[in-house]
């Protein structure tokens, strides 16, 4: 099924866009055989090969369990509640620094959702929201909420502010007119928008696009957690970007005892700054990890050791 969706000419349906399939599998157990969470473990193997960098079918395996809150009513009617009334939306604001300085460059818009006494966190909502295709309503929430937070001054003061929306966000015109607006209500403030780096590449020619319309209105464009999963220097050369934000994971390696791990973050650091990014390192959460980011050069920091 699979290799006969990816030989398909859809063009021929008027379909330019890449047409792909998630599979997942479960395996029952006959000594406890139930039909009900065989169908929910084939789910969640599912919703796994939803997920940008992952192959496109899964066998259910207990590593991917904690993903049951794909299939929690409560975590979905939670989200469903937050792209309606904004107000339910939390926003913290972690500090990038500039370096070498360690002066506050940008604050970053980071989403909870309060939902009873519950307060649930990125890695728990954003699942739900990629697997229930509510991409663009919670952007549009998201960019809501910020903008309740800057007219009651709960925002914080900093030189710029760093917010992220999905792929399919960036190729809504109804996200695009939000930033736009926002930079009129806000020209003092540097904005830059993220943009998830395996996700923009499912949707390449047309995000390049709106990546420059965002750019025109004065925005600058971010690729965010860069070295998480394609990492193409081919589409990077060619997409309007200014920034590029490593991802946790590799910054991580630069306190290895592995000097290889060390030496390929510094080889990408000096690669993409070498060819005019602005670079920033997500995930510093130590002295030494910070010593040895600024050691690279990199422009900004960002994480725990900085808050």
């Amino acid at each position: 099924c699979l290799l006969h969706v990816r030989s398909h000419d859809f063009q021929q349906y008027g379909l330019n866009e890449p047409v792909s399939v998630s599979i997942g599998l479960a395996l029952s157990e006959p000594a406890a055989f139930n039909l009900h969470e065989l169908h929910a473990r084939a789910d969640l193997a599912m919703y796994n090969a939803k997920r940008p960098g992952n192959r496109k079918i899964i066998l259910h395996s207990d590593a991917i369990d904690d993903m049951r809150s794909l299939v929690s009513n409560r975590r979905i009617n939670a989200v469903y509640n937050a792209v309606q009334r904004p107000e339910c939306l939390l926003l913290r604001y972690p500090r990038i620094v500039r370096l070498p300085s360690r002066d506050l460059a940008y604050n970053e818009a980071q989403v909870r959702i309060r939902h009873g006494d519950e307060l649930l966190a990125p890695e728990t909502v954003l699942p739900v929201v990629r697997s229930h295709r509510l991409e663009v309503e919670f952007d549009l929430a998201l960019l809501r909420a910020i903008e309740e937070d800057t007219r009651i001054g709960r925002r914080p003061d900093a030189p710029g502010l760093y917010l992220n929306i999905s792929a399919l966000g960036l190729l809504d015109e109804r996200v695009l007119q939000a930033l736009a607006g926002m930079r009129v209500r806000a020209p003092d403030i540097e904005l830059v928008v993220g943009i998830e780096e395996a996700a923009l590449i499912q949707h390449y020619d047309p995000a390049r696009l709106h990546m420059q319309r965002l750019r025109d209105t004065g925005c600058l464009v971010a690729l965010d957690d860069f070295g998480s999963a394609y990492s193409s220097v081919r589409h990077l050369a060619s997409l309007p970007v200014d920034m590029i934000k490593f991802d946790g994971a590799l910054i991580a390696q630069l306190a290895s005892d592995v000097p290889k791990e060390r030496l390929m973050v510094g080889e990408f650091a000096n690669l993409v700054s070498g060819n005019g990014y602005r670079i920033v390192a997500k995930g510093v959460d130590s002295e030494e990890i910070m010593q040895r980011v600024e050691a690279l050069g990199f422009d900004y920091a960002q994480g725990s050791h900085l808050d």
